[in-house]
């Protein structure tokens, strides 16, 4: 698709991949949002009970697209999912829909397991740290750097990163939800399917291949290739993201 007319900033955004340009948009706009006091985020936390007795649906919605106060780490998570949501998801040229199921799976898992077995209220991390996942799986070998100081292969980072939250006494539910349906993800899209008598479990809705189909690939996709290749010192600065603004909530007695 021929965007030579477009001023520059807009190319580089048409470029990035459908999915990871709606969600990280939409990621923004809330959480920008609730920083300029438009929205608060009382309006936007995960809470069961007025989902399903007063039907605020949208905050099912709403607990993943709130990336919390603005602060650094709040910026550095953003670029993060943006990076790994983004090599993930050129892997799927002309496959949008199939790299959307994988994002509707991932929120549905991370929602139903937080919801029913922790008392996190912001989700994005959750998820954040589940793509994360799916990626290391997929490229076990590729050397990732954690604070510029400890290099391991792609495949341990995860428990890597349980391991400092443990040490750091952080909490360790965003963790386990992550890898759990991080790996869920891995076992029925990438392991099942290869064993004898397998098959795969997650089907494309129909509607999603209309909708995605007609799209043009965007003009300059990025490498299919791993990350390994594009970067290969893949430095990940921090291992925790952004803080979860649980204390934010609790400040106003909630």
């Amino acid at each position: 698709m021929d965007r030579a007319g477009d001023p520059g900033w807009l190319r580089v955004y048409l470029n990035i991949p459908t999915v990871t340009r709606i969600f990280i948009t939409a990621t923004i706009l809330v959480t920008l949002a609730s920083h300029f006091e438009l929205v608060s985020p009382y309006d936007l936390y995960l809470n069961p009970a007025l989902i399903l007795e007063r039907h605020q649906y949208w905050r099912i919605l709403t607990s993943f697209l709130f990336a919390g106060p603005i602060t650094f780490g709040t910026v550095f998570n953003l670029l993060f999912m943006y990076r790994y949501s983004r090599i993930l998801e050129e892997h799927y040229v002309q496959r949008t829909s199939e790299y959307c199921v994988m994002v509707i799976f991932l929120t549905t898992v991370v929602f139903i397991l937080s919801a029913r077995f922790t008392d996190m209220i912001f989700l994005n991390n959750s998820f954040t740290h589940a793509i994360l996942y799916i990626w290391c799986r997929r490229n076990p070998m590729t050397r990732v750097a954690i604070l510029g100081l400890f290099t391991f292969h792609a495949h341990f980072v995860p428990f890597v990163l349980l391991g400092l939250t443990i040490l750091t006494g952080g909490p360790l539910s965003s963790d386990v939800v992550s890898i759990a349906a991080g790996h869920t993800y891995y076992f029925l899209e990438d392991v099942f399917p290869r064993q004898r008598g397998g098959f795969r479990i997650l089907k494309i809705p129909q509607f999603l291949r209309t909708l995605f189909e007609a799209e043009p690939m965007y003009s300059e996709p990025g490498p299919n290739e791993n990350i390994e290749e594009q970067d290969p010192n893949n430095n990940l600065i921090d291992g925790r993201l952004a803080p979860d603004v649980g204390p934010l909530l609790e400040e106003n007695g909630l």
